[in-house]
């Protein structure tokens, strides 16, 4: 089962609200984004995703839901 850790959102003027749910899976461990258009980007590790959503946040705009 995936767990949601934390959700980024962003409305574009071209593509509407583009939303990424950082995610892990309980029983492994692994993480991962998963934008709402099935887009998924995989982490290493909890430490990495966490770098991936601050960079996400940070440098493309997104905000916290």
């Amino acid at each position: 089962m995936l767990i949601t850790k934390a959700i980024l959102h962003k409305v574009n003027a071209t593509r509407g609200l583009i939303t990424w749910h950082f995610v892990q899976n309980e029983t492994t461990g692994a993480c991962k984004a998963i934008r709402n258009d099935g887009r998924e980007y995989t982490y290493s590790d909890i430490a990495d995703m966490r770098n991936g959503y601050r960079f996400v946040r940070d440098n493309y705009g997104f905000l916290p839901v």
